[in-house]
């Protein structure tokens, strides 16, 4: 079987694993060593099942701010240069500077035109798709879902998924945790999906989220639900724009001295544009009825925690550094509010 490259997660499907796939393999019914900790990462939770976002979802948005200011950027220029040029100076140009002009801009168009194309294909990856693609671990079947790019969904056995510590392509020094669903012979990658938890290797982090679905697959709920205090929106809405702002900076940030990430965030506020654009021109995933079927939860669940049982704001509260920005006041609840107000109006 020839691998074949999955370009919209970045990985490498219908191969085998790789030896450094196989010597930093994790085991469901093995303890990582580490105190779990759901890191911001959750969807819902309730007896049954646990949901979470997958790797990308914190930095969703960021292809499209940086394709857009480029194709702004450049779209502007090369506009401004033709109008300049046909409008106001090609009267007056003589025939040798008219074709060296029409030279000039030949070879400016040459590099937009691909520019463009390839920008366009990199918005598509964000834009006009979903506003997230959720995993969902439901401990009584014993099953795992993963929403695909595409609108389909992946269903494997718990006990059958090979998890893995990997190296994603592009990276130097970061690491994410990844769950592979394996061919009849458990030796061929058929389909990855991987946790929302990029760190150094050796980082004390880069496991916590993992054991803390480990632990809920392989012993329940009880003694992990007082941790979960905040959970994404998601499911039932699209992101405003100061809850992008928060999702990203609470990811991307938390875990650095608060001297860097003060001077990181600025740029944050313009990724966040993108993501409020990647968030508002896709569509909510739905489940499928047999999925939602096999995921009913019982009505007197006590260890339900979702969107509707805890105050958004407790989000930006999700994780173990505390740092300036949750300091602000407001901000981070101000989309959620508008929209329930809007409801209430309606």
């Amino acid at each position: 079987m020839k691998p074949r490259k999955d370009y919209f997660w970045d990985y490498t499907l219908d191969r085998p694993l790789s030896r450094q796939e196989r010597r930093d393999q994790l085991f469901q019914s093995q303890p990582s060593g580490v105190e779990p900790f759901y890191q911001g990462a959750l969807i819902q939770m309730n007896s049954t099942w646990l949901e979470c976002v997958e790797r990308y979802h914190d930095q969703r948005g960021t292809k499209t701010a940086f394709c857009l200011f480029g194709l702004v950027f450049l779209g502007g220029f090369a506009g401004a240069a033709t109008i300049l040029l046909v409008f106001y100076q090609w009267p007056t140009l003589s025939l040798a500077k008219k074709e060296e002009a029409t030279l000039a801009f030949f070879w400016l168009y040459v590099f937009y035109v691909p520019m463009l194309t390839a920008g366009f294909v990199l918005l598509k990856r964000e834009i006009f798709r979903y506003t997230h693609y959720p995993i969902r671990f439901n401990r009584r079947t014993r099953k795992v879902y993963g929403f695909r790019w595409d609108g389909t969904v992946m269903v494997a056995d718990w006990d059958k998924l090979v998890v893995t510590v990997l190296k994603p392509r592009g990276y130097k020094n970061n690491y994410t945790v990844c769950l592979h669903r394996m061919d009849e012979t458990g030796e061929i990658v058929l389909d990855t999906f991987g946790l929302p938890a990029e760190q150094a290797r050796d980082s004390p982090h880069l496991l916590k989220l993992w054991e803390f679905i480990r632990r809920y697959m392989e012993e329940g709920p009880e003694n992990l639900v007082d941790q979960v205090i905040g959970v994404h929106t998601v499911n039932i809405r699209r992101e405003g724009y100061w809850r992008g702002f928060w999702v990203m900076i609470s990811n991307d940030l938390s875990f650095m001295p608060p001297l860097i990430a003060w001077l990181i965030s600025p740029l944050m506020l313009i990724y966040a544009v993108g993501r409020w654009l990647a968030s508002h021109t896709s569509k909510i995933p739905k489940w499928p009825e047999e999925v939602e079927a096999e995921c009913a939860i019982d009505p007197d669940d006590p260890y339900v925690r979702d969107a509707h049982t805890l105050a958004s704001k407790n989000y930006q509260n999700s994780f173990p550094q505390v740092w300036p920005f949750k300091k602000v006041p407001g901000r981070f609840d101000s989309d959620d509010q508008k929209q329930e107000k809007g409801r209430g109006d309606e």
